[in-house]
């Protein structure tokens, strides 16, 4: 396990001692939470999307006749100048012509006429024409929005009462089950993130590769290059003699017979013949008490 750097609670079963899995087991939580959602009761029935009195407006809008307006002709006349004739050319005109007149007091009324022409093109005419302007606006989209309008009412009519049966209905269900979809996809972070913690904890806390490392290199620095590649004569020497030894013993154990056979028969042999055993030794000066004894009685 070491060598394959796993983490030292895989290498030495501390789950035996301290078992994680009991710590981090959420599924009595998962069921507690879901027991809990099943027994929710929601009451949506208060809430009222619209009411009688909103339907009948809206019935009533539909019907107001707003589909038979003439909206052409409306914008026709707004398109329409607010006034007949520019003021500001007829004030420039005005203003011109009184500078041919004479100095006096008909050039300056003409000239004050002017300016009070453009005051008011200033004033009303130019507020006019934006107003007129967002009229436009406004009632071209009126003119896009109510075309089919009794259709568009109902449909929005029955669009709220399916709505609101719904709600009274089956809303409790459907918030049931959406808050289980949601516990499902909490709870699938939480077990992804406790199998992530499983996994750091067996094999990337505490990594022991290098504890391998070193142990290896003990063994092949101390035992191996320094104590037994020096012996390894010495082993190899006392392997072969065992091997010869063996067979050396055997050969012993076939041959021992032979040889107490030998010193056996060669006294027999030597008595039978009138030799005592021991002529090669009386030849040689040693005496024999036995056999010369015997021999002087005789």
């Amino acid at each position: 396990d070491c060598k394959e750097n796993k983490g030292i609670y895989t290498s030495l079963h501390l789950e035996h001692l301290f078992n994680i899995n009991e710590f981090l087991n959420i599924s009595m939580y998962t069921e507690d939470v879901a027991l809990k959602i099943e027994h929710i009761q929601i009451n949506l029935s208060k809430i009222i999307l619209l009411d009688e009195i909103g339907k009948e407006n809206l019935l009533n809008f539909s019907s107001s006749g707003i589909e038979g307006i003439n909206f052409a002709a409306y914008l026709t006349e707004i398109n329409k100048s607010v006034t007949k004739v520019d003021l500001l050319s007829f004030a420039n005109d005005l203003e011109a012509r009184a500078d041919q007149l004479p100095k006096g007091a008909l050039e300056n009324a003409l000239k004050g006429h002017a300016n009070n022409i453009r005051m008011v093109h200033n004033q009303q005419v130019v507020p006019l024409e934006q107003a007129m302007s967002t009229l436009n606006q406004s009632i071209r989209l009126l003119k896009r929005t109510s075309s089919e309008l009794t259709v568009k009412v109902k449909n929005v009519i029955s669009a709220v009462n399916a709505a609101q049966l719904l709600i009274n209905n089956n809303a409790s269900l459907v918030i049931v089950q959406e808050t289980k979809k949601y516990m499902d996809t909490v709870v699938g972070y939480f077990e992804q993130y406790i199998e992530w913690v499983k996994e750091s904890i067996a094999t990337e806390v505490a990594a022991c590769k290098p504890i391998a490392n070193v142990i290896d290199t003990a063994v092949d620095i101390f035992l191996c290059s320094y104590i037994t590649d020096s012996v390894n004569t010495f082993w190899f020497g006392l392997g072969g003699s065992s091997i010869f030894l063996i067979p050396a013993i055997i050969f012993a154990v076939k041959l021992s017979k032979y040889y107490r056979r030998m010193d056996t028969e060669d006294v027999y042999d030597d008595t039978e013949n009138g030799n005592n055993g021991y002529h090669k030794e009386h030849l040689c000066g040693i005496h024999n008490p036995v056999f010369t004894s015997s021999v002087e009685q005789w």
